[in-house]
């Protein structure tokens, strides 16, 4: 859930900065690099835009039960928008009830060991990014990868057939 403090400049956005990364000796438990620039892409997207990008019955949470960032928030980084999904478009399961994936290509893709696992599948959109850098998600880490040339990003001939194969099913159906 977002809070917003209004900040009249910047030294009040500043000092509002510090509350929330200070601990009571005066210290600080991190640097605050990260936290700028999760509310940065929170603030620039705009919470309450943040929170309908997310599938409904969701908090639209950027991170997870134990501070670890939620699919949402590495969709805004990567997309700008915080999506719950990692399929291209969305997905209507029941009237009322609409999934949301990635809207387009993004500039940088994303991969996932859970997609290797069959636990989820990585849209096109994500695998084929404009340009050739993904951010690869692990069990415990996010690491990044990149081609040196745009044929990285290309699709493979059989893929390409798949995909088509898969959209004349889908409109015989």
């Amino acid at each position: 859930r977002f809070a917003v403090e209004h900040c009249a400049g910047l030294p009040q956005a500043r000092a509002a900065l510090r509350a929330l990364c200070a601990i009571p000796d005066g210290g600080y438990k991190t640097r605050p690099g990260l936290l700028c620039f999760v509310m940065s892409l929170a603030l620039t997207r705009g919470p309450e835009a943040c929170a309908a990008d997310a599938d409904a019955g969701g908090e639209g949470a950027l991170t997870s039960q134990f501070g670890q960032s939620a699919q949402e928030l590495v969709n805004l980084a990567l997309t700008g928008r915080a999506t719950s999904n990692v399929f291209d478009g969305s997905m209507q399961m029941a009237p009322g009830l609409e999934l949301r994936g990635v809207p387009a290509r993004p500039a940088v893709g994303y991969l996932s060991h859970l997609d290797a696992l069959r636990y989820l599948e990585v849209g096109d959109y994500l695998k084929r990014p404009r340009f050739p850098a993904w951010v690869v998600a692990s069990q415990s880490h996010f690491s990044v990868v990149f081609g040196t040339g745009p044929g990285a990003v290309a699709a493979a001939a059989a893929d390409a057939q798949l995909r088509e194969a898969r959209r004349a099913f889908d409109a015989a159906a």
